[in-house]
């Protein structure tokens, strides 16, 4: 999704009009040919305006209609097997990252104690990597619609919307 800002500040709506015909035509053009959408962000307190949400939303209808996901291409159309995909590549080196962050912590954590009972920092010290590599787990598990809604939601102060992605 492409995005103009500064609607709700402008003071001559044909200029600003004018301006984003230009980007369509001379920067994005070949971008809104191969499916990009244009929208355009209102951030008016006053109107209500919640244009954020309703990017968020339009992206959600868009795949929730049946807009095949690059992995549903990767491994449906040209036959790949799940560790040959982008998301299975990435997917890979992120949990690579976590062993191995997890290992230097285990080696760490066995390096202090030698043989000794485990003081309140070293307890403290894997809990929060555990609790650290736990996290990465589950954001690898959210789906990017839920994500994107998420994120939206601390940026501008609203509570989860996105339910059911």
């Amino acid at each position: 999704m492409l995005v103009t800002t500064m609607w709700d500040k402008i003071k001559s709506i044909p200029a600003a009009e004018t301006k984003e015909a230009n980007l369509k035509e001379r920067y994005w053009n070949v971008m809104i040919h191969h499916g990009a959408s244009v929208g355009r962000f209102y951030m008016n307190e006053l109107t209500g305006s919640n244009s954020p949400w309703e990017m968020v939303d339009k992206m959600i209808r868009q795949h929730q209609l049946g807009q095949a996901l690059l992995l549903q291409e990767e491994m449906v159309d040209e036959g790949k097997r799940l560790e040959q995909t982008n998301a299975g590549k990435a997917l890979s080196s992120n949990l690579r990252r976590l062993l191995i962050k997890q290992n230097k912590a285990i080696k760490l954590l066995e390096e202090r104690v030698e043989g000794e009972r485990a003081d309140a920092d070293v307890e403290a010290e894997m809990a929060a990597l555990r609790a650290e590599i736990e996290e990465e787990f589950e954001n690898m598990k959210t789906p990017l619609g839920k994500r994107i809604a998420l994120f939206f939601g601390r940026a501008f102060g609203k509570k989860e919307q996105a339910v059911g992605i």
